[in-house]
């Protein structure tokens, strides 16, 4: 597959992840559609299979891209029923208080019965830095549980500081 985007907005490390997620997201057979939200230069896009792709960040890098500021409002979501769509949020999370992860996560479970995440697993002092108002994986991952009755996949993707989950109800 040729990568379209190499180079415009994305780190290196963050085409491997993509094309984890994608790899899992084409196995799910009932998957239709898929939001990405925080989608950044939109890497998965071309790695989805037969998916209806929707992505969301707060800067526009090409015309299919949707701009929302999650802290302001939550995309309508208007595609596809809750059981044949997915939530994508890779990095995402590490961008929000936890007030606002809480509205987010209540809001995606409204929309989605499937929830792909990643998360940096850091320390919290070594994260000040990158991102100050993040939780711990751990406190993440606590948060999704109240929405998602199943974490049912979890794997490393970037040397012990990247990990990909997939929840659903």
């Amino acid at each position: 597959m040729v990568n379209h985007f190499k180079g415009k907005y994305h780190s290196k490390d963050w085409l491997p992840r993509t094309e984890h997620a994608a790899n899992i997201i084409n196995t799910i057979t009932n998957i239709e559609h898929v939001y990405d939200f925080g989608c950044g230069d939109a890497l998965l896009a071309p790695l989805l299979h037969n998916q209806y792709y929707y992505g969301y960040d707060a800067n526009k890098l090409h015309d299919y891209i949707s701009i929302c500021d999650f802290t302001v409002e939550f995309p309508r979501i208007e595609y596809g029923d809750k059981i044949n769509r997915i939530c994508v949020c890779l990095g995402f999370f590490e961008y929000f208080y936890s007030k606002e992860v809480e509205q987010l996560l209540k809001n995606i479970s409204n929309n989605f019965d499937y929830l792909m995440y990643s998360y940096v697993n850091y320390k919290k002092s070594s994260m000040q830095n990158s991102w100050p108002r993040a939780l711990l994986c751990s406190e993440l991952v606590e948060e999704i549980n109240k929405y998602y009755s199943k974490n049912i996949l979890q794997c490393a993707v970037l040397k012990n500081t990247t990990n990909i989950y997939l929840a659903s109800k």
